[in-house]
């Protein structure tokens, strides 16, 4: 089996994490929490790198990473090492603590970037008691369950994030200072804002959407050969970046696999042997929502970004790819739509 694709580049911002061995706690104590932490410290000095988020949880651990030399790899393995060895020895174990190499996905600074910060900043709340584990979402993606949660589910959600304190959310929400080696600006200023404190209510008030709406995607589910998250230019700029042969780069195959929008839309016109303008805007026709739904799903496309195609705001991108879902569930002419629109897609790459 070819390794998985890890692409190391100059001024790269990666969404990275590392789970235990067998899903086993890796943080047992404070003191373990403590002193993972001082080494988090120590990445930004030691290998000129910048982190923007981080949070710490029983058996893994995610970070927000932007790496201005190409070094993404040693600084990762650095701390996970570092940390094993001081792991085994204060419990006089052997052996690996980690299930195998960390995982990271490259991620497009100019849409997924923001979705990315919250995704991590809400692991806290992604359990089985909030609804919002994989399960949970699942079930309110298919309409299982209610989508817009109870405000007393909400207000404990937000209270979780605002106490939990391993993780940079509290910094990010003005709760605390920011460490010197946390960099916080660039996140804040991806919403808008004149200054610090209106970013800081917009920060806020993003988190607290996605605690109502309760149904956050999984940005490793969207990213291309688990490796790279982002639409079509910019998966071809990282092939530009390689610098060889992709059949000489383990599992870069994938890379070629990525559909734009305009992909998307006229593989439907073709479909459909319509205008995309007339079925865009004709009441009740699923063509519209189908095609940022794959997009959404095979093109890696943020919800920024496919509101900018159709002119639809972040919210309502949302709400129709929810309601899409639901259609193809139990609509059969929808459902066979989707399944054509799949089968051309899997036909050409």
């Amino acid at each position: 089996m070819a390794r998985a694709l890890r692409i190391d580049v100059p001024g790269g911002f990666y969404h990275a994490m590392a789970r235990g061995l067998e899903r086993r706690r890796i943080f047992p104590s404070e003191a373990a929490r403590r002193h993972w932490l001082g080494l988090l410290a120590e990445l930004p000095e030691r290998f000129a790198v910048r982190l923007h988020a981080w949070v710490m949880m029983e058996n893994h651990y995610h970070l927000q990473i932007e790496t201005p030399e190409a070094n993404l790899s040693r600084a990762m393995q650095w701390l996970n090492v570092s940390y094993a060895s001081w792991f085994n020895r204060k419990h006089r174990r052997a052996g690996p603590l980690f299930q195998g190499r960390f995982r990271a996905e490259l991620t497009d600074t100019e849409i997924w970037v923001a979705e990315v910060n919250r995704y991590i900043h809400l692991n806290p709340v992604r359990t089985v008691s909030m609804g919002l584990d994989k399960r949970g979402q699942a079930e309110a993606r298919a309409g299982a369950r209610a989508v817009v949660p109870e405000k007393e589910i909400v207000r404990e959600r937000l209270r979780i994030l605002r106490e939990y304190p391993w993780s940079s959310c509290r910094a990010y929400l003005g709760l605390e200072k920011a460490p010197s080696w946390l960099t916080v600006e660039r996140m804040r200023a991806e919403l808008g804002g004149k200054g610090p404190v209106e970013q800081i209510g917009r920060y806020r008030s993003a988190l607290e959407e996605s605690l109502r709406e309760g149904r956050e995607d999984d940005p490793w589910e969207r990213a291309l050969g688990g490796a790279i998250l982002g639409g079509k230019k910019f998966v071809e700029k990282m092939k530009g970046l390689l610098g060889k042969p992709a059949r000489e780069v383990p599992g870069s195959r994938v890379l070629d696999q990525r559909w734009s929008f305009e992909d998307w839309r006229e593989t439907m016109e073709g479909i459909r042997g319509e205008c995309w303008d007339e079925m865009a805007v004709r009441y009740g026709d699923p063509a519209r929502d189908l095609v940022l739904l794959a997009a959404r799903s095979h093109g890696g496309l943020a919800l920024k970004e496919l509101g900018s195609k159709v002119d639809l705001d972040y919210g309502t991108v949302a709400n129709a790819l929810h309601r899409i879902r639901q259609r193809i569930e139990r609509d059969r002419p929808t459902r066979r739509q989707w399944k054509q629109l799949l089968k051309c897609y899997n036909q050409k790459t």
